[in-house]
């Protein structure tokens, strides 16, 4: 499962890459539609010139380009023959497409593949930012039978210029909750991750994770709590969890958990706001009490100053206390 994972993203820098060619050659005004190359290791985006606004419309014209190739061309339909997509939606800027049945016929290395070229074209219609595929009406899910999620243009082009499938070492800094539940305590654990996998999803896993124990921090997300996406664009970091996320069970200040995730992400030098959604949908509140419509930027006055940890520190050790989560 590994060595499969790291031939699909060597095969997606190798689509980031050409794609990024490609941009550079097309003139103002034209668009691309990425289609598969006849080995079925790479894409290959072909100019096309996107004309009207109606977003729905487009969509459904560069659909029907994705299916077909042009006769001259020595590259494949990014979507493979037979697979019939149903009548696609919006909501506000989040785009769904449902696939028929068949759509599991396809390798994993063609299914990455196919789902790179549609997103990749269609999130260049004025409008659509995100899309969430599903197969007759269920969630995509990949190969380790976890769900796909939203997905964006930026899904598809994590770590280029690296060796996708190399193993890195980094220093984290996550925020849980302190022993008291009113303020957030910073770690800095060092971690070794899969190149496959971007900061943000390590970050939040390792928030879902919980901090090592023993340590004075304590989690503030159910380890339920399950991941259907995560990417960033211009400075905002989108997080989609489950509804898991909402049943949250830590006797902590009501603010906790949604700041232990934006403090950490807007420790990445990419990231200054982090938009969160739940099952794909941003209206709604976390414990009655918190709006998720609207971005959050970091907040320092929940962050439990130094002193306060040290004097914390010498009172339990002159107590003998021990530290349970």
């Amino acid at each position: 499962m590994q060595k499969k994972a790291g031939i699909i993203g060597l095969l997606l820098i190798m689509a980031f890459l050409l794609s990024a060619c490609g941009e550079q050659e097309r003139e103002a005004g034209q668009k691309a539609v990425f289609y598969v190359n006849k080995d079925e290791t790479a894409l290959v985006p072909e100019p096309f010139e996107i004309k009207g606004e109606d977003t729905l419309k487009l969509v459904e014209e560069l659909l029907v380009q994705l299916q077909n190739v042009p006769e001259d061309a020595e590259y494949k339909a990014a979507i493979p023959s037979g697979i019939v997509i149903g009548q696609p939606t919006m909501d506000e800027n989040q785009l769904y497409l449902d696939f028929s049945e068949n759509y599991h016929e396809m390798s994993s290395i063609r299914e990455v593949l196919c789902r790179a070229a549609v997103v990749r074209t269609l999130t260049q219609v004025q409008g659509v930012k995100n899309i969430t595929f599903t197969v007759n009406g269920n969630p995509l899910l990949d190969a380790n039978a976890n769900p796909v999620g939203i997905m964006s243009a930026d899904s598809f082009v994590d770590n280029p210029g690296a060796e996708i499938n190399a193993y890195k070492r980094a220093t984290l800094t996550l925020y849980y909750a302190n022993k008291s539940g009113d303020k957030l305590v910073t770690t800095k654990p060092t971690k070794t991750y899969s190149g496959n996998i971007s900061m943000e999803k390590l970050i939040v896993e390792q928030l879902i994770q919980g901090p090592k124990e023993g340590s004075k921090a304590y989690t503030t997300i159910p380890p339920e709590t399950k991941i259907l996406g995560i990417s960033t664009k211009d400075g905002t970091c989108y997080v989609n969890l489950d509804e898991k996320f909402l049943d949250n069970p830590y006797e902590i200040s009501d603010m906790l958990p949604v700041y232990s995730i934006v403090n950490s992400l807007t420790e990445l030098s990419n990231i200054s706001k982090v938009q969160f959604s739940i099952n794909g949908k941003t209206d709604v509140k976390f414990r009655e009490s918190i709006s998720l419509e609207s971005p959050f930027e970091r907040n320092l006055d929940l962050i439990e100053s130094q002193d306060t940890l040290i004097k914390d520190s010498q009172m339990d050790s002159s107590k003998g206390v021990t530290n349970k989560k």
